[in-house]
């Protein structure tokens, strides 16, 4: 509890007000080790089979064939899995093996008109990664100023603050991107309604674009605005850690010379 006192020739008055801090949430976890499995809050995912095209792999990640149209394998998550969410992170572990404009890692939606997703390469940012959140008033998007890379595994982390309304990327920890959206209507969890999204979709999106190529090694779903702290972290424990103590436990300095240049 935080208290103010306010005083002039008239008198004085004290307030007081409460900061509640709202710890993140970890909702759901897919590791994919063998299947789509939600090790956490056991929203398990669907492995599509393909209709005329390649299916997907899991071992140790979800390989994605990729390529032209919407006719392979993809995983699909229960419908309304954002709705109990206020703000949210959705943090993966992703490599890209060929570019496609619009070829979408992940995708909450309602057909054509509604969507909230991460795609790398994007047609009009080529090779940058983007999340498009797309509700009836209109697609605002959160884009890097970097490429994507190609065979490279990536920690991708998009996180949106409810409260202030923004949007950030991060990539291996670091802040990349920065988007204040217009409203609340561009709060992931709202889109869709009350009963959310219904098409939400690893691997393809619901505008029927190119497919994504690649693997998608890890996905967590938090409820809440994870700290930069725990992204920096996170970024070097890997996909099998969830990291839940940000206290260094010890700190240790190694000097590999006891002599130093001058201005070195």
């Amino acid at each position: 509890t935080y208290s103010v006192l306010i005083s002039n020739v008239a008198g004085s008055t004290n307030l007081s007000a409460t900061l509640s801090v709202a710890q993140a949430v970890l909702l759901h976890r897919y590791s994919f080790a063998s299947d789509a499995t939600d090790s956490v809050g056991g929203a398990n995912g669907t492995v599509e089979a393909p209709s005329g095209g390649t299916a997907i792999t899991i071992d140790n990640g979800v390989t994605f064939p990729g390529g032209g149209g919407n006719n392979n394998g993809y995983v699909a998550l229960p419908a309304g899995i954002l709705t109990n969410t206020t703000s949210i992170t959705v943090e993966s572990w992703v490599s890209q093996t060929t570019a496609n404009g619009w070829a979408t890692v992940w995708d909450f939606g309602n057909g054509g008109g509604e969507n909230f997703e991460m795609c790398p390469n994007p047609e009009r940012n080529i090779n940058n990664l983007d999340v498009a959140i797309d509700p009836p008033e209109g697609e605002i998007d959160t884009v890097t100023g970097s490429l994507f890379p190609d065979n490279t595994e990536v920690n991708v982390t998009f996180s949106f603050n409810a409260s202030t309304l923004t949007g950030t990327i991060y990539t291996n920890g670091v802040l990349a991107a920065t988007e204040v959206y217009r409203d609340d209507t561009y709060i992931p969890s709202s889109i869709g309604g009350a009963g959310g999204t219904t098409e939400n979709w690893l691997g393809r999106d619901v505008y029927n674009d190119a497919e994504f190529q690649g693997t998608l090694y890890e996905l967590r779903i938090w409820d809440g605005a994870v700290s930069p702290l725990y992204l920096a972290i996170t970024a070097i424990a890997g996909p099998g850690v969830v990291v839940t103590n940000l206290t260094p436990s010890s700190v240790s300095v190694t000097v590999p010379n006891s002599s130093m240049i001058v201005g070195t």
